[in-house]
């Protein structure tokens, strides 16, 4: 990029003012760097854009794919609205020049391949995907492939929740015969197969063998499934011994390029994803996590694999609906932007039934835990249909009082009276009060008992036991900010 700092001097003579810039141009041309006059001709002009103020900017488009290195030499030009014109540097001083090293492939990274699809569907064994040669590097700078070949990586995730691994380079290391003579580059329009090299006809490319590759430059032969130009194809047939369990797969590809660095290849970023099924007859729902207290929110995911790839949906919706609450709600879930099939979605669930309409409406739970059936019938996009899919509702901790005590029972042992009772089932149980009763007097607390053993026990050492009497009963206290005390149990004693 070439900045000219481009200050008006020339005044208008009725105003008095500095009239100002209406254009500015760059000039260039490039020699060897062996030359050391700049030619008198063959100068390329480039419009300058003012970015703000005085200052203009322009491109030299020229980038050196030789192994010798250019001279860049360049001057601007700026006119005002009058016609008045200045030329940076003066003729008489000459011109701006600068050197571009000869081109290193390690200095340049290309553009991901795009567009990544399905290129032939015909036999149920094959994934036959294609995608737009890469033609750019990410500055904006064309491939010459002549200098720079690049070649592709092909890689593959057998199962949603796995891993993706290269299965495929062309031209694969220690494998020179995918390559042309000379090393320039893969030949065009011709297919390559990933253990003998160039297949003597594109005839011969039916799935006896794994794996095959071309790409078509500027043109491409009369073949009903590969005429597109400027086009990278790879076929791969799905033997039985390569995959396990061929016919129900679920295959997630993408491609990236990488041109001619050393043995250390710049890589580009991914293509996007093409997704290939397998056998696969229906969507799978799955909702997470699949027990939640009531207020909560939870995730809907629908894999639909059948989906992938279908440019017309991007959105399914799923029916929720609570076994108590009993109000559907049906909400929309968005495929993820590689149209990978893969739909999701957030829900609230609510105890208030005036907000039913936006939120799913379940019971607080404090008698029994709800169920929230999720499911997505094919009108509603999915294919199949799934099978529905269920979430557990329990009661919200803080949303109800714990339960009182039970089986609360004593034993005078002594001069001890000692005490039993069960554990209640509420897991936010913070402590047990143990109340006391002397005599006719008013009952108060005596101790805190933690949790964790069923059943709970206490030993309590009053005094003058005999000469007075004692009676017990027992509440729960649950961990809420503002802690809810159980009613009380059923009384024991006097002892």
């Amino acid at each position: 990029t070439i900045s000219a700092f481009v200050t008006p001097t020339t005044l208008d003579e009725t105003t008095g003012g500095k009239i100002a810039t209406s254009s500015v141009t760059l000039f260039w041309v490039e020699t060897a760097l062996t030359v050391g006059t700049a030619p008198g001709a063959g100068f390329t002009s480039v419009t300058m854009t003012n970015t703000g103020g005085n200052t203009w900017e322009a491109d030299i488009p020229a980038r050196d794919t030789s192994s010798v290195g250019k001279r860049v030499w360049f001057y601007v030009l700026a006119e005002d609205a009058d016609g008045n014109f200045d030329r940076s540097p003066e003729i008489d001083e000459g011109f701006y020049t600068y050197d571009q090293k000869p081109f290193d492939a390690c200095d340049f990274v290309t553009f991901a391949p795009s567009s990544l699809t399905v290129a032939y569907t015909a036999d149920p064994n094959i994934v036959a995907i294609k995608w737009l040669r890469v033609t750019t590097y990410t500055g904006g700078s064309p491939i010459n492939k002549t200098v720079d070949p690049i070649v592709y990586q092909i890689w593959r995730r057998d199962e949603i929740t796995g891993s993706f691994i290269k299965i495929y380079e062309v031209p694969e290391p220690g494998n020179p015969d995918i390559k042309a003579s000379g090393g320039s580059d893969i030949l065009p329009n011709v297919w390559y197969n990933a253990e003998i090299g160039v297949i003597p006809t594109s005839t011969a490319i039916e799935p006896a063998d794994n794996r095959f590759f071309r790409c078509n430059d500027e043109t491409a032969p009369d073949i009903s499934y590969d005429t597109v130009p400027d086009t990278c194809y790879w076929w791969n047939y799905l033997d039985p011994l390569e995959v396990e369990n061929v016919n129900n797969k679920d295959m997630m590809y993408y491609v990236i390029a990488e041109n001619s660095c050393d043995a250390d290849r710049n890589t580009s970023a991914k293509s996007s994803f093409y997704r290939e099924c397998i056998g696969a007859s229906s969507a799978v729902i799955s909702p997470a996590p699949s027990t939640i207290n009531a207020g909560d929110d939870y995730a809907v995911t629908v894999n639909d694999c059948l989906l992938a790839g279908n440019l017309l949906i991007d959105s399914i919706t799923v029916k929720n609906i609570a076994t108590t609450g009993n109000i559907n709600l049906d909400i929309g879930l968005t495929e993820d932007p590689s149209d990978t099939g893969i739909f999701t979605g957030t829900l609230q669930t609510t105890t208030n039934v005036l907000e039913s309409s936006s939120k799913v409406f379940v019971s607080a739970g404090d008698i029994a835990p709800d169920t929230i059936t999720v499911s997505c019938p094919v009108a509603n996009g999915c294919t199949g249909p799934p099978t529905p899919a269920t979430v557990t509702v329990n009661a919200a901790p803080c949303d109800n009082t714990p339960s009182a005590p039970m089986g609360l029972a004593g034993v005078r042992q002594g001069s001890n009276v000692n005490l039993s009772w069960d554990a209640n089932a509420e897991l936010d149980i913070a402590f047990y009060n143990v109340y006391r009763q002397k005599n006719a007097e008013a009952f108060v607390v005596i101790a805190q008992v933690a949790p964790g053993s069923d059943p709970v026990t206490y030993s309590d050492k009053p005094a003058q036991l005999g000469s007075n009497y004692y009676s017990y009963y027992v509440t729960a206290v649950d961990t809420c900010s503002t802690p809810q005390e159980s009613s009380p149990s059923g009384t024991v004693g006097p002892f």
